[in-house]
């Protein structure tokens, strides 16, 4: 049923924490304005996966946000 899904908006839903992967066609992840303090995305499911917000959640204020965030999703042209 998600097979075609490109953009998921899971925005302003106080998360705490969220692992995603299984959307193949997947484009656009917006999770910002959650409560994350873990994220996990596999990007080895979601080729196609360039844009990922996550601006007002604590996982989001790591010193080492940008890079853990290119290394878990290496096709990201956008953070943010």
């Amino acid at each position: 049923p998600c097979a075609r899904l490109a953009v998921l908006d899971l925005a302003a839903n106080q998360l705490r924490t969220i692992s995603v992967g299984a959307f193949p066609v997947l484009e656009d992840l917006w999770l910002n304005n959650n409560v994350l303090e873990e994220v996990h995305i596999n990007s080895a499911q979601m080729p196609l996966l360039t844009t990922v917000y996550l601006e007002g959640n604590p996982f989001a204020a790591r010193t080492d946000y940008r890079e853990a965030m290119l290394s878990m999703v290496p096709t990201l042209t956008q953070l943010d």
